[in-house]
């Protein structure tokens, strides 16, 4: 990416070195943080911010997009804290952390790779302590399946195996294999609708429903919850 910019003759920004989001509360309806900027001194866009999205990462993303506006406004476009205000607290990113349902609590996140199933876990961590965790998980046969369930699995009561109607989506019992020596109780869903109705069955007022592991089971996932 720099030497793509250098390529161009464009400046290269780091947003962490610029504007840092310190987080001062969170729940499941929202965050709350306070962004200072450190390079430029005192900056309008400085102060207490609400944030819809969930999770630690976000912040950074919120730091990014901070930075992004702040180098606008030095080229003359007239944006003020109260611009940035709305927008961040009315931003909305579909399977993103997203609390989808709260009766039984179910959550959609479209992690599908190590990295981002270290921002889940996280999230579950930060989010749903004291929950009773049901992962209900479909992926795609090229990614590290193994490397996600590493990750994710710990602190997880029970799982629920499924597919997707992608081409490349992976069979459930293949991925009842690949937790075989795992602990970890393990159910099979031919599809993501009987996946949903096995979860909302066994889910109480103490569990959380978790649905991860590829974009298209999370979006798929979305439509039986909203339209069941």
């Amino acid at each position: 990416m720099c030497e793509t910019a250098k390529q161009a003759g464009s400046e290269v920004i780091e947003a962490e070195e610029e504007a840092i989001c310190i987080s001062s509360s969170h729940s499941l309806d929202g965050q709350f943080f306070h962004a200072t900027f450190i390079k430029s001194g005192k900056n309008s866009l400085d102060g207490d911010y609400a944030l819809s999205l969930l999770g630690a990462h976000q912040l950074e993303n919120a730091s990014t997009a901070l930075t992004a506006l702040s180098k606008l406004t030095e080229c003359g476009f007239i944006i003020t804290k109260e611009h940035v205000e709305h927008g961040l607290r009315n931003v909305y990113w579909q399977c993103r952390f997203e609390v989808i349902s709260r009766v039984p609590l179910m959550v959609l996140d479209s992690a599908h790779n190590v990295d981002s199933a270290e921002k889940l876990k996280k999230c579950v961590e930060d989010y749903l302590k004291g929950y009773k965790i049901i992962l209900i998980f479909g992926s795609s046969m090229d990614k590290d399946i193994a490397g996600m369930f590493e990750i994710l699995l710990p602190g997880i009561q029970k799982m629920i195996f499924t597919k997707s109607a992608h081409p490349r989506a992976l069979e459930p019992a293949m991925l009842v294999k690949l937790v075989r020596d795992n602990p970890v109780p393990c159910e099979v869903a031919e599809n993501i609708t009987e996946a949903i109705q096995i979860a909302r069955k066994q889910a109480d007022k103490q569990t959380a429903v978790v649905v991860a592991g590829s974009i298209f089971i999370a979006a798929a996932a979305r439509e039986v919850i909203l339209n069941t």
